[in-house]
């Protein structure tokens, strides 16, 4: 898996547009040992990008909302990912890839989901 180097606003547009499909999880309970809080997200993926840019930090902290994008690619094909991510460790990971790339989709956040969540 590659993480790609992106502008959120060319992220933004391709996520919006019709031909994408999406998948996503429902709130998963994250498992605190691997996951502490919502920021520590970034101690995973290099290049993943802050999605609150528009609100400020005490926002944020009252909120306590962290939203992520991730572009990444594997054999050549792209697959975008928004993560969501609460106080009391929960969150919820949303993927969006053309059609021809949905199976590879799904192994993908089912393993997000396998490493982040709490195994029950």
């Amino acid at each position: 898996m590659v993480e790609k180097i992106f502008k959120v606003k060319d992220f933004l547009k391709r996520w919006n547009e019709n031909f994408m499909k999406k998948l996503k999880s429902k709130e998963l309970n994250c498992d605190p040992q691997v996951l502490s809080s919502g920021r520590d997200f970034k101690k995973y993926f290099k290049n993943i990008y802050d999605l609150n840019f528009t609100l400020d930090y005490e926002e944020i902290q009252e909120k306590g909302d962290y939203r992520y994008a991730l572009w990444v690619s594997i054999q050549e094909q792209d697959f975008m990912i928004k993560i969501y991510s609460k106080w009391k460790n929960k969150c919820r990971i949303i993927m969006k890839t053309i059609e021809d790339h949905l199976e590879m989709a799904k192994f993908i956040l089912n393993t997000f989901i396998f490493l982040f969540t709490i195994k029950s």
